[in-house]
C-alpha cells in the first residue's frame, strides 16, 4: 500500500518553475466566485467558438440560406401582387364588357319600350284632349257664343252706364257696405239676373242627354259597379256634396279645432318648426330640465324610489281642518293651538 501511494503521488505531480507565481495564481483561483469563473469559462468558450474554422463556415452557410430564403419570398410576394392585379384587371374587363352589353341589349330594348309607351301615353292624352274638347267644351261654347251673341249692344252700353251712374250717386250720399245690402236705396246685385247661364248638367239617371266628360269615366265605371244590382250608393257620394269626407266648418272654430286630430297634427308641426333650429346642446337641457324629480331619471318598472321621503314628495299629505286634533278626545299635539270641545269647561 506505501508503494501504491507513491506511485500514485509521483504521476498527480507537476514542475514549477516560479514558486512565487505558481502561490499568486493559487491565491487568485481561491479568491475568484463560482459565478466569475463560470463567466469566464463562457467568455473562452465563446471566444474559441469563433476562433473556430467549422464555426465560421456554419455561420456564412447560415447567412447564404437566410439571404436566398428573403430573396425566394420577395419574389413570391411580387409574383402574387402581379397576379392579383391580373386577377383584378380580367374581373374589371369583364365587368365592362357586361355593361357594355347590357348597354347594346337589354338597356336599348328598354329605351325603345319607353320611348313607345311615352308616344303612346302621348296620343292617348291627344284622344282625351279632343274627346273632351267635343264634349265638353265644344258644348259649352256653343251656348255662351249663342247667348252673348243674341245681346244687343246698346241696350248693354245703356244698362252698364245705368248701374255705374246709381253707384256713383249712392257714394255721393252715403257709405256703401259689401256685406249690408238695402234694396229699395241701392241694389249691388242688379246686374245678377243677366248673367249668362248654360245648361252643364252631366248625363246621369235622369238625364240621358247631358254631357259626358271622358276626364271623369273610370269614377263612373267604379261607380256603376258599386251602385249596381241594387248597391246603394257609399257614404261618401250619397249627400249633396258627394266626395271625400272632411272636417265640418264649425269645428275649425279656435277652442274646437285644437281637440280634433287636425288640431294636434298643427300643434306637432308647429312644435317641430320651432326645434329646428334648436342645437344639440339646446335639446339636452330641454330633456334635463322635462325629467322627473322624484326618480332621479329612472322611468321604468323595477327600479323606481321606495322610500317615503318620495312617497310623500309625490304624494303629499292633505291639509288638516283641525291642526292638532287627536281622536278620543286626547290633548293636542301641539299645545300652542289648543282645541275647546263642547262641555269641556263645564258649560
Amino acid at each position: 500500500s506505501t508503494q501504491s501511494t507513491g506511485t500514485e503521488a509521483a504521476a498527480m505531480s507537476m514542475t514549477v518553475g516560479s514558486a512565487d507565481l505558481f502561490k499568486d495564481l493559487v491565491d487568485t483561483c481561491a479568491m475568484a466566485s463560482p459565478k466569475s469563473r463560470t463567466k469566464v469559462s463562457k467568455v473562452k468558450a465563446q471566444q474559441a467558438k469563433v476562433r473556430d474554422p467549422r464555426m465560421v463556415e456554419k455561420k456564412r452557410l447560415a447567412e447564404e440560406q437566410a439571404a436566398r430564403e428573403v430573396d425566394q419570398m420577395k419574389k413570391t410576394i411580387t409574383r402574387r401582387v402581379h397576379e392579383q392585379h391580373l386577377k383584378r384587371d380580367r374581373i374589371e374587363a369583364a365587368r365592362l364588357a357586361s355593361i357594355e352589353q347590357e348597354q347594346e341589349t337589354f338597356v336599348a330594348d328598354v329605351d325603345d319600350f319607353l320611348q313607345i309607351q311615352e308616344g303612346k301615353m302621348l296620343n292617348q292624352k291627344k284622344e282625351m284632349h279632343n274627346l273632351w274638347t267635343e264634349q265638353v267644351y265644344q258644348r259649352i261654347q256653343k251656348q255662351i257664343a249663342a247667348k252673348v251673341g243674341d245681346i244687343d249692344d246698346d241696350a248693354l252700353n245703356e244698362r252698364l252706364n245705368d248701374l255705374f251712374q246709381k253707384y256713383i250717386d249712392t257714394i255721393d250720399s252715403k257709405m256703401v257696405f259689401r256685406d249690408i245690402i238695402i234694396e229699395s236705396e241701392y241694389d249691388p246685385l242688379e246686374n245678377k239676373q243677366f248673367t249668362v247661364k248654360v245648361d252643364a248638367e252631366a248625363r246621369s239617371e235622369t238625364r240621358w242627354d247631358g254631357i259626358v266628360d271622358p276626364l271623369l269615366e273610370q269614377i263612373e265605371k267604379v261607380m256603376e259597379i258599386h251602385q249596381g244590382e241594387g248597391r246603394q250608393k257609399p257614404i261618401s257620394h250619397q249627400g249633396k256634396c258627394p266626395g271625400k269626407t272632411t272636417l265640418p266648418v264649425v269645428e275649425w272654430e279656435s277652442g274646437k279645432i285644437e281637440a280634433t286630430p287636425h288640431g294636434f297634427a298643427a300643434k306637432l308641426f308647429d312644435k317641430s318648426i320651432k326645434e329646428a333650429d334648436l342645437t344639440f346642446e339646446e335639446k339636452r337641457a330641454r330633456a334635463k330640465r322635462n325629467m322627473s324629480c322624484l326618480n332621479h331619471g329612472v322611468m321604468d318598472h323595477y327600479d323606481f324610489p321606495r322610500t317615503k321621503e318620495a312617497t310623500l314628495a309625490e304624494l303629499p299629505k292633505g291639509k288638516k281642518c283641525f291642526p292638532g286634533w287627536q281622536p278620543n278626545g286626547a290633548a293636542p299635539a301641539n299645545d300652542a293651538n289648543p282645541i275647546v270641545h263642547p262641555g269641556a269647561d263645564g258649560k
